[in-house]
């Protein structure tokens, strides 16, 4: 698949930071990378700009930012008029402003998250000593070789400072700092933070993160609110390159997973999960338990999502369970029809994605 510096990708409208204001769709992106970053074990990320095309859904390039106490630190910054929750360009170059730029530290990235501490309204910032990355001017004219509107587009500015920095190949990624004149020209330079080896990598995940890491979490704990993104992350990772679902099963899925999620803990102890309209409910006490708990909450989260996408399955029996599995090896002679209408329908077959089993439970 060829590289793109694709502007098209579509996101579903706008949303309300803790209330207050609204983020614009290109802001929207770069949060829900930090957020897909922090859950994936890094200290936050954002996009590089470029994208390819599959079957199912655009591949987003982002980069992570890796965690390292003594050169990447992030801290809350109290919102005053100098940094503001605002749009990309105008936060990254006014982050590059903050006091100890320049001296502590050679400089900074938002996380374009808001939050409240103590009625105090904060901007994330992830702070970068010189030893993580190196302060570069680099040619208009040489950038332009990437993307020709590199003056006028913020998102062809990323994709073509990291595409330099890739040909380069002396930092394996970096950002714009928007430092410059407003109205830049053939002979002027842009300025960058070009990280170190070590400290960041790339990755291309799909657009439907763009959604996903929006999902609204209601009476977990932050530790559990944190797995199941993983795991949500893990299904949107995992699902395309599933032999066990068909191409129409998988575009369903798809649509699914762009649906504005409301997810809460199952209180049926006999239940994994459940799900209804754009509610699912996730039994976690249950599901991390047990062994190989992740990868079990893997399965009931694919499962209840294929339920979201209007697939069902007749009510488990007790005497199924000694034919679990069946939906996954195909092995097929000698089961019961109805025990093998549950375990090969859509929901079933999808749990089948992780590790060819199916779960114990309904």
């Amino acid at each position: 698949m060829s590289i793109e510096n694709n502007t098209n990708i579509q996101i579903n409208g706008k949303r309300t930071v803790k209330g207050d204001g609204l983020m614009d769709d290109f802001l929207k992106q770069f949060t829900a990378v930090n957020r897909y970053s922090i859950a994936e074990g890094f200290e936050g990320g954002f996009l590089s700009g470029d994208s390819t095309k599959s079957e199912f859904y655009w591949n987003v390039g982002i980069m992570r930012i890796n965690k390292n106490s003594e050169s990447i630190v992030p801290k809350e910054i109290e919102e005053t008029d100098a940094f503001r929750l605002t749009n990309v360009e105008d936060m990254i170059k006014k982050v590059n402003q903050l006091p100890g730029i320049g001296e502590e530290f050679i400089g900074a990235i938002p996380t374009f998250e808001q939050g409240t501490h103590n009625g105090i309204v904060t901007n994330g910032v992830i702070f970068i000593r010189e030893n993580a990355a190196d302060l570069i001017s680099v040619p208009v004219l040489t950038l332009k070789n990437y993307a020709q509107d590199i003056t006028t587009s913020v998102k062809s500015r990323f994709f073509a400072v990291n595409r330099y920095l890739h040909d380069l190949g002396t930092h394996p990624g970096g950002f714009p700092t928007f430092s410059e004149e407003s109205l830049l020209n053939d002979e002027d330079s842009i300025n960058l933070i070009a990280f170190k080896e070590g400290y960041c990598s790339h990755e291309g995940i799909p657009d439907i993160h763009f959604n996903a890491q929006f999902y609204e979490y209601h009476d977990f704990t932050w530790d559990n609110e944190f797995i199941i993104r993983k795991a949500i992350n893990e299904v949107i990772r995992s699902f395309s390159s599933s032999p066990f679902l068909k191409d129409d099963e998988k575009l369903a899925l798809t649509e699914a997973l762009k649906t504005n999620m409301l997810i809460y803990p199952e209180t049926d102890p006999t239940l994994n999960g459940g799900a209804l309209g754009n509610k699912i409910t996730l039994n976690l006490n249950t599901l991390l338990s047990s062994n190989n708990g992740f990868t079990e909450l893997c399965r009931t989260t694919i499962h209840e999502f294929m339920h979201v996408a209007g697939y069902s399955h007749i009510n488990k029996l007790d005497s199924f369970q000694n034919y679990a599995g069946c939906g996954c090896t195909g092995l097929t002679v000698g089961v019961p029809l109805e025990a093998l209408k549950y375990w090969t329908s859509v929901p079933l077959k999808a749990e089948c994605t992780f590790g060819n089993v199916q779960s114990d439970h309904i």
